[in-house]
């Protein structure tokens, strides 16, 4: 394994991990009793999320560990970018227009509170590589 490969799964991991204590987090405040639509909707939000973002890595990962198996064939390098063109985005984007659908359908949580949680893995993920660039400087 590559030190790129294992500095992305540390990352990955390190995402995913403060946004299920985020999630967790919420789910005990949402067993307390608070039931308002914004709340539920960001707890909707951020489940979403740590889904999409483990789906993401799993394919991030096979798809960079195909590659170094085809290193330096030409036909491996095109398979790859189709597979990743294919199949990267289908199944993340039909899980976040479902639930979006759903609360648009049924008014069960607020879709204003569920952007707020799409942007926790995300918001994360990105403050992890900034302080890791900041590290190296």
């Amino acid at each position: 394994m590559s030190d790129i490969a294992l500095e992305f799964d540390i990352h990955i991991q390190k995402a995913l991990r403060w946004s299920a204590c985020v999630l967790a987090a919420v789910l005990v405040l949402l067993l307390g009793g608070v039931r308002h639509p914004v709340f539920l909707g960001f707890t909707v939000g951020v489940a979403v999320s740590v889904v999409n973002g483990y789906l993401l890595a799993l394919r991030v990962k096979g798809l960079t560990d195909f590659a170094l198996l085809t290193r330096g064939r030409a036909e491996g390098v095109d398979k790859v970018r189709t597979v990743f063109r294919a199949g990267l985005v289908v199944v993340r984007w039909v899980i976040l227009f479902a639930v979006l659908f759903l609360g648009l359908k049924t008014g069960w949580f607020d879709l204003l509170g569920l952007l707020a949680g799409l942007f926790v893995l995300p918001a994360f993920s990105l403050g992890s590589a900034f302080r890791l660039a900041k590290e190296r400087r």
